[in-house]
């Protein structure tokens, strides 16, 4: 399906969770192989949806450049450790008329230390 690159790291005095969208490489839909893309990005916290952030369209490509942060505020880390960041990816389609899903990452932040800044790239599922 593709592989996704970000980064996330809280910040406890303003209690916030910065989340990096940097890019997505090797990006594919089954049924259009060989058409170009329209991306976007749906971040949640876990569980419930609590909060949401979307992307900008990045048009026209397999390997998108977002290059985009993203904030969550009003949690405690000890809040967050218990919640999993996912990340969904969307194609818009030709017209921009049909959202398609692509696939997504899915972080247990509990795994991570949130202090210091963690980048990745990881598969979509």
């Amino acid at each position: 399906l593709g592989e996704l690159k970000f980064s996330f790291q809280f910040f406890p005095h303003s209690k916030k969770l910065r989340v990096t969208l940097i890019k997505a490489e090797n990006l594919h839909v089954h049924n259009k192989a060989d058409h170009n893309l329209n991306i976007f990005a749906k971040l949640y916290l876990m569980p419930g949806k609590i909060q949401k952030n979307v992307s900008q369209f990045v048009k026209q490509t397999k390997n998108p450049h977002f290059n985009q942060e993203f904030h969550f505020e009003g949690f405690s880390k000890d809040e967050l450790e218990a919640m999993m960041l996912r990340i969904k990816l969307f194609d818009k389609g030709q017209k921009l008329q049909f959202t398609e899903y692509i696939g997504e990452v899915n972080i247990n932040l509990s795994n991570y230390d949130l202090l210091q800044e963690t980048r990745m790239w990881k598969d979509l599922e």
